[in-house]
Order: C-alpha cells, then sequence, then structure tokens
C-alpha cells in the first residue's frame, strides 16, 4: 500500500514539474538584435555596469579589427544565469570595440542548445554564452561560457593568432 502510494504521488510530482517548466519557460529562438533580445529576454540588467573594458586592450582590438574585418557570432539562451552575466558584457565590449550591427549576430537556444533552423547545431553549440570568431568565412576560435581571462584579453588573442 505505501510503495502504490509513494509511486502515485512521484507521479503527480514529475507530471506538474515537467509541464510547469515547459509551460512557463519561454525560449528566444533564431536571430535576434541586441535591441530585440533586450526586448524579449525580460532581463533585469542589460548595462553590465560592474564590467569595464581595459581600454587599452579595446584600442588594440579596434586596430587588428580594422585591419582585418571579423564576423562574431554569439549563441546565448535567455533561461541561461550565464548568457545574463556575460551577454550584456560581450556587447559592452562590441560598442566600445565600435563594431557595426552587421558584423555580428546573436542566436538565442534552448536547453537542448537549439534553435529552430538547426544553426546552433551545424555549429557544434553544447554551451551558453558562446562567441564564435570568422575571419573570411572560417572559424578563427571560440570563447565558451567564459573567458578564460578577461573577454578583451580572449577576444585579442583570437583576433592576433595566426
Amino acid at each position: 500500500m505505501r510503495i502504490c502510494a509513494l509511486i502515485f504521488i512521484s507521479a503527480i510530482l514529475i507530471t506538474s514539474c515537467s509541464t510547469t517548466k515547459n509551460r512557463n519557460e519561454k525560449y528566444l529562438y533564431g536571430k535576434f538584435t541586441w535591441e530585440s533580445w533586450q526586448k524579449e529576454a525580460l532581463w533585469t540588467d542589460y548595462k553590465a555596469e560592474e564590467y569595464s573594458p581595459n581600454e587599452f586592450l579595446v584600442g588594440q582590438i579596434k586596430e587588428v579589427n580594422s585591419a582585418t574585418k571579423h564576423k562574431f557570432i554569439l549563441f546565448a539562451g535567455n533561461w541561461c544565469g550565464d548568457s545574463k552575466t556575460e551577454v550584456p558584457k560581450i556587447f559592452k565590449l562590441f560598442d566600445q570595440i565600435g563594431l557595426d550591427p552587421s558584423d555580428y549576430e546573436l542566436w538565442g537556444v534552448d536547453r537542448d542548445k537549439r534553435d529552430t533552423s538547426g544553426y546552433a547545431d551545424r555549429m557544434d553549440i553544447d554551451k551558453v554564452p558562446t562567441l564564435i570568431i570568422y575571419v573570411n568565412g572560417k572559424e578563427k576560435g571560440r570563447i565558451v561560457e567564459f573567458p578564460k581571462t578577461t573577454w578583451e584579453e580572449d577576444l585579442l588573442q583570437i583576433l592576433i593568432r595566426n
């Protein structure tokens, strides 16, 4: 009798948890501008005020990027704590570098790191945020979840790599 009751209660709890999760979570799928992401993600902070990119490194990144134009592709999840803290830092850095919106893309994925177009699968995304840097259509490097040092140091290292 006790085992049946435990199984019944467990089944109810499992069902309600999965139903609640699916009903309340809204994933942002596909390609976004930073402005449209801010309207849709419903995060509380988009400014990363605690993050101040190193001005010297920002200048070096600008110099390297002006000599060879790079494309930046960022995958993020509006549900992801790491994306919530790191994506605003990345866009603050993009702004200080002076990137044009045509120089970068922002893609939203679900908890399985997938989007409706299959682009995240093709790009082999398994953690977010993931920033991929391209030059002449070829991947030059990527930063996955967090930089090893800082966003600007890691980005500069990728940009100056041969």
